[in-house]
């Protein structure tokens, strides 16, 4: 599943993943597709009309011990796909209200149809914050051809689009990905997978033989996952990963029979964690959550197997899953790893604040790389500033007060505290 960087305040990463679930709350009355961290707290989308027996009108969020539930209705169908963007969190999927369809913005009380309107409901499938734009994909043809970015005001074209539906969107190196079922960008041939040159969508390595579902960054290598069988020319089974030149398989790959394969992948401190359901690989078989720690898998059961993973959150140092078991009764059903003995893991050691306290200008020193992103968070966990990452950044402009300053480049994530003086 797509994701921001967007995380939890604690940052407090999986040194050992053990392999048990708690179910949080109830079931819900359909499938919960996707969760997002967002003021610190954990919202979720999806096609869900209710959970804990209370009415929620396709979103509820939670603060670690309480469900909000959605009381006011955005028309159409659900949410597939959830992302923050300058400030504010976004929804795509089926909303349609007030002659806007297809995306809607949480005010802090209540969605509210737009920034961008599509001609298909149901199929806004992937949200990315990237370079200071939000970019969308799906399966409409309006205002442009399966994917547009928009920078806050207006919704632009990126090059041709696409022949088909975009599923997925990365960023990897700095640079955006897609996936899909694409073949085709304007007269340019691609096969479902594709890269943004800043003018144009170009192929990526040959790409993969069928539909790619999920794409994912994670320890220097962009995951990708779907149907296929071969990417790059070469054999891979639902699974591979490019290194910025080439594609290899992961693992082995993984297979699965009618009605499995991979829905989701999060990357955490102890691997790459993939959801889905019916997964088979080396000695584990119908499995619906697997961990990649970067040579070998192994199984992280305690879901029950007839569900399908759909989605993976860090919240609050634990990790959240939600499946969906389809046929008759509760559908979609929140889980929690109960992992215990988190470390806390920071791929930036010599990262050090300087001043701090500060009045305006806060430099980062030990940060060799700057290549990335940062967000600036009050003592509420409301996003107060964002942008590129540099050697030195302007807090000149905020209150005094406390604040958290997280940063995430290709090496990983990472959270300083530091102090806007007087």
């Amino acid at each position: 599943m797509i994701r921001s960087f967007t995380l939890p305040l604690a940052l407090l990463c999986f040194g050992t993943l053990h392999a048990q679930w708690n179910q949080v709350g109830d079931s819900a009355n359909s499938n919960i597709n996707v969760m997002e961290v967002y003021n610190n707290e954990l919202f979720f989308g999806g096609n869900m009309t209710r959970f804990n027996g209370l009415v929620t009108y396709n979103t509820m969020r939670y603060n670690g011990s309480t469900f909000t539930m959605q009381g006011t209705l955005i028309g159409g169908t659900g949410f597939s796909c959830l992302e923050v963007y300058d400030g504010d969190l976004y929804g795509g999927g089926g909303m349609s209200q007030s002659g806007l369809v297809g995306t809607a913005r949480w005010n802090g009380g209540s969605w509210q149809s737009g920034p961008v309107s599509t001609n298909n409901t149901v199929n806004v499938l992937a949200m990315l914050t990237w370079n200071d734009l939000l970019i969308i994909g799906g399966s409409f043809t309006v205002p442009t051809n399966r994917i547009v970015q928009y920078n806050g005001t207006t919704s632009l074209a990126m090059g041709a689009g696409f022949d088909n539906s975009v599923s997925s969107l990365a960023s990897y190196n700095g640079e955006l990905f897609a996936s899909g079922g694409m073949t085709m960008s304007g007269s340019t041939t691609l096969n479902r997978i594709a890269k943004w040159n800043g003018t144009g969508w170009v192929d990526v390595g040959g790409g993969v033989n069928n539909f790619c579902s999920d794409l994912e960054a994670h320890d220097g290598f962009l995951y990708a996952a779907g149907s296929f069988t071969t990417a790059g020319g070469s054999s891979a089974s639902l699974i591979a990963r490019w290194n910025g030149s080439t594609w290899a398989p992961v693992g082995g790959g993984i297979t699965a029979g009618a009605g499995g394969g991979i829905s989701s992948m999060e990357s955490t401190a102890a691997g790459l964690v993939v959801g889905g359901r019916g997964m088979n690989v080396g000695s584990v078989t119908n499995a619906n959550v697997l961990l990649f720690d970067g040579t070998s898998w192994s199984a992280l059961p305690g879901i029950p197997s007839n569900e399908s993973v759909l989605d993976f959150q860090e919240y609050q140092g634990q990790l959240y899953a939600v499946g969906y078991r389809g046929g008759i009764g509760p559908a979609g059903h929140i889980y929690r790893s109960s992992s215990v003995g988190f470390a806390e893991v920071d791929p930036f050691p010599a990262l050090q604040l300087y001043p701090n306290p500060s009045d305006g200008q806060l430099q980062l020193l030990g940060l060799a790389n700057t290549q990335g992103r940062f967000e600036v968070l009050d003592a509420t966990g409301r996003m107060c500033l964002s942008g590129g990452l540099s050697n030195t950044l302007d807090v000149s402009l905020l209150v005094p007060g406390t604040y958290l300053l997280r940063i995430q480049t290709q090496k990983g994530s990472t959270v300083r505290r530091f102090v806007r003086s007087q």
